[in-house]
């Protein structure tokens, strides 16, 4: 295991830390791939904490809230995805309502761009 890894997953508990978590189930597109390393903050002290250790040891790195208004590749993302689950810090994004034909339509071509590649 990856020292940087090592010491993220040594910090927060191995029942805290997943490895190679499919994106897929925390998208509500349906779509990603495996993240390197996936934690869910539930305080505002976690989520500091492990993203200044990510930031202290260079690791790449991925904040998110619900998960409904992004995509994530189905080649995964290499490093730290952080599902933002606290009452005190919220994820602002793009504010509007997203069909069920726009992620059929996303699903299609993230399988065409993979075709491609």
């Amino acid at each position: 295991m990856d020292e940087k890894i090592k010491l993220i997953a040594d910090s927060f508990g191995l029942a805290r830390v997943k490895f190679n978590e499919l994106l897929s189930y925390q998208m509500a597109s349906g779509l990603g791939g495996p993240a390197k390393l996936f934690f869910i903050a539930f305080t505002t002290e976690e989520l500091t904490k492990i993203i200044s250790m990510a930031k202290d040891l260079k690791l790449p790195l991925m904040v998110f809230g619900t998960g409904s208004k992004m995509m994530i590749s189905d080649q995964g993302f290499e490093g730290l995805v952080i599902k933002n689950r606290t009452q005190l810090i919220k994820i602002v994004g793009v504010k509007g309502k997203v069909s069920k034909k726009f992620w059929e339509l996303m699903r299609l071509l993230s399988k065409l761009i993979l075709v491609w590649e």
